[in-house]
């Protein structure tokens, strides 16, 4: 393999997923991954995904509350703000995994901001059921070698 083509793989790629991939709190912490939470809004009350509400409180209150909650998508500006914070890690592309669009707009709020992003976005990817397992898959890659470079890179640097 060339020496670019060398570099190109052991470029630092952010992870950034929205709160429906349900990233376990170890992987965000272990891999470094950025969660946009959607908000949920129940009644007039309006809470963000995993931060306000837990799954646990989410699923309780949905068993007893006869009102049926909605979400909204995170705004184009929560995006490009987690867009910043990875090019000041020093990260240099970003993968976006989030929601189906059949299902929300959070992916075209992520397109939007990646139009003025500081750092290339590699790939924004909405996954109709599968988010949670991508995300997953791509931490679990840390055998391939462009993420173990990437992961390194992140520790040392």
């Amino acid at each position: 393999m060339s020496r670019q083509k060398e570099e190109k793989l052991c470029q630092k790629i952010a992870l950034i997923t929205d709160s429906t991939c349900d990233i376990p709190a170890e992987w965000r912490e272990e891999f470094d991954i950025d969660v946009i939470p959607l908000t949920i809004i129940w009644g007039t009350e309006q809470f963000l995904d995993g931060v306000d509400l837990s799954a646990k409180e989410f699923y309780e209150r949905l068993e007893a509350d006869p009102v049926i909650p909605s979400t909204s998508q995170p705004s184009p500006q929560v995006f490009k703000d987690a867009y910043e914070k990875a090019a000041a890690k020093g990260y240099e592309e970003i993968l976006v995994i989030v929601i189906s669009e059949a299902m929300s707009g959070t992916i075209q709020s992520a397109r939007q901001a990646a139009e003025d992003s500081p750092i290339r976005c590699i790939s924004s990817i909405h996954s109709p059921i599968n988010g949670p397992r991508l995300a997953g898959d791509c931490c679990c890659a840390g055998t391939s070698r462009w993420w173990r470079a990437g992961r390194n890179a992140r520790r040392s640097g």
